[in-house]
């Protein structure tokens, strides 16, 4: 659901809904390409020491798990959403669920609430890693700075466009 809501399209009319499903499969291709390669960079080079050998087995369970399932994901989204491309019914039904006025302000209104609340759980973990760890909090600061640089960048983009 996010990976679709992210490759939104706006388009008017079925052959431009047609072109953006297209470009949607090969952004769901993309991600499983990612996850490939998380995988290989993951087996390849996380062999060496990069911190003790608990840590690093560790790291390398999480990464290939990350990996394998961007891969999952990605190839399960391409290959349905192609399968879409093929029934004309089925196309006209995903076009108008996903340009109705109801889902649109559900979207909109769930992404504002992730993003306060990410916001209000990345302050409560700035608070707290203060006082245990001075990187930790150093990292989340700049988490926080990219965060809110990024909504301005986007602010300006989007209030040129729209």
């Amino acid at each position: 659901m996010l990976m679709k809501m992210l490759c939104a399209s706006r388009a008017k009319t079925l052959e431009e809904y047609r072109r953006a499903v297209r470009l949607r499969i090969g952004c769901f291709w993309a991600v499983a390409m990612l996850g490939a390669a998380t995988l290989g960079v993951t087996l390849l080079l996380m062999g060496g020491q990069i911190a003790e050998p608990a840590d690093t087995a560790y790291l390398q369970g999480v990464w290939c798990g990350i990996g394998s399932g961007l891969i999952m994901a990605g190839a399960v989204l391409a290959l349905r959403t192609r399968r879409l491309l093929k029934n004309e019914a089925a196309l006209r039904e995903a076009m108008r669920k996903e340009q109705d006025e109801r889902n649109l302000a559900i979207q909109q209104r769930a992404a504002g609430a992730a993003a306060g609340l990410g916001l209000l759980l990345l302050y409560l973990a700035l608070l707290a890693s203060s006082f245990i760890n001075l990187t930790v909090f150093r990292t989340l600061c700049c988490c926080a700075l990219a965060f809110m640089l990024l909504f301005l960048g986007a602010k300006a983009f989007y209030s040129r466009r729209m």
